[in-house]
């Protein structure tokens, strides 16, 4: 029965190889030189950054991330270890310095739809009013509370934050690929 099944699977993907859009691909190349910010964006695009607490020193992240929330329209899911809203105390504490003209708004996140689903117009009306909403969940959440949140707010692109103790980069992990109208 169970050899059954995945010779069907097998069948299957041979059948449609080709035709499947895989959403976990590595992103293009970029030529040497060119910034994440520098990456065409449309005027109403949102960023997700997904972010992973470090233990010490995030002045580097921070700046990035506020570099990133100057351009763009920004929502940033950090994972952190401790209770949620205290122990994002150092990235948020660091963004609402960088960023005075933006009101960082820091929400405790749960990997639930249920709570997506009773917070997206929260968060709709955070993106809306030029605030910056910080989703605190637990690092074993950090992807799925991330992933669910760019796809209810239609993000355009999702980004993660390589932390060193020398520097941060930000990583490009997924971006919204442009729709091509068919003339038929």
């Amino acid at each position: 029965m169970i050899w059954h099944r995945i010779s069907e699977h097998r069948a299957l993907a041979v059948a449609n190889a080709g035709r499947w859009y895989l959403p976990f691909e590595p992103p293009p190349a970029r030529p040497a030189g060119i910034s994440l910010l520098e990456l065409p964006t449309d005027e109403s695009s949102v960023t997700v950054a997904v972010v992973r607490e470090p233990a010490t020193g995030c002045h580097r992240m921070v700046s990035r991330l506020a570099e990133l929330a100057a351009a763009d329209e920004l929502l940033v899911v950090l994972g952190s270890d401790g209770p949620a809203l205290t122990a994002g105390s150092a990235v948020i504490a660091g963004l609402r310095r960088r960023l005075t003209r933006h009101h960082v708004v820091p929400m405790p996140a749960r990997q639930d739809r249920a709570w997506l689903r009773e917070n997206l117009t929260a968060l709709h009306n955070c993106l809306a009013d030029g605030s910056l909403p910080v989703l605190v969940t637990s690092p074993a959440a950090l992807h799925s509370v991330a992933a669910e949140t760019a796809s209810s707010v239609h993000a355009d692109r999702v980004v993660g934050v390589r932390h060193t103790p020398a520097d941060a980069e930000l990583v490009p992990i997924w971006h919204r690929q442009p729709v091509v109208a068919l003339a038929g």
